[in-house]
């Protein structure tokens, strides 16, 4: 079977070294691996591929996340931004139902494109708020780390368990910008769309008596 790419493995780093501690270490075994001094061209590869994830902040998180270093398959945005407009169509379907066919919320009766729309917009500003919330956390921490000085030598606890915590918000606020750009993608879907509601006449017109409907037809069967 073949063994997993292990990103930190490949370049000898711990999962809590720093950008310029990958960076050092990707460069020594670049120059030790490259075919043209006689290394492996396959461990020079993964070299490079160990280091393209590792200093990409999105695919370093997604790979600390799931353990999976392969790039998702390219239809994944698409499914995904699909998967939100459908829930947004079942939940004006079900809002509908729920409220045992109250004309006011009959989604013939709304521009549904419009309504979608607007669904998606304000969930883009509330992932933003959270992913702005987040890189707040992320600079709160890193300041924390920095403060702190271990008067001996050793294994330092405490830096240790800070850079897990910003590791851990930095996976979220990964997984808040993959969801970003499928609500993107929804709303790009969502602009090749309009809808044609139901017209509402003025209720001169469509109830010239000032009556309910139900009465109305049925005093004509009274009438002289």
């Amino acid at each position: 079977m073949q063994r997993k790419f292990d990103p930190y493995t490949t370049l000898g780093v711990d999962r809590g070294a720093s950008e310029e501690e990958i960076r050092a270490a990707a460069k020594r075994a670049a120059k030790e691996s490259h075919p043209d001094v006689g290394g492996d061209p396959d461990t020079f590869n993964d070299t490079r591929r160990a280091l393209a994830i590792l200093t990409n902040r999105k695919k370093r998180a997604e790979y600390d996340r799931t353990g999976d270093a392969d790039d998702p398959p390219a239809d994944n945005r698409e499914a995904a931004a699909h998967t939100i407009i459908a829930g947004k169509v079942d939940e004006l379907m079900n809002a509908y139902l729920m409220s045992d066919f109250d004309a006011a919320k009959d989604p013939r009766k709304i521009d549904v494109a419009a309504a979608i729309k607007r669904s998606i917009q304000k969930d883009v500003q509330v992932n933003r708020t959270i992913r702005e919330a987040g890189k707040k956390h992320v600079a709160t921490l890193e300041q924390m780390s920095e403060r702190f000085t271990k008067n001996r030598p050793g294994f330092d606890f405490i830096k240790r368990l800070l850079d897990d915590k910003i590791r851990e918000v930095r996976s979220k606020i990964a997984e808040f910008e993959e969801v970003s750009e499928d609500l993107n993608r929804a709303a790009e879907i969502m602009a090749d769309y309009s809808f044609r509601k139901d017209e509402v006449m003025p209720a001169a017109t469509t109830n010239p008596y000032g009556m309910n409907p139900i009465l109305q037809s049925q005093n004509f069967f009274f009438r002289s």
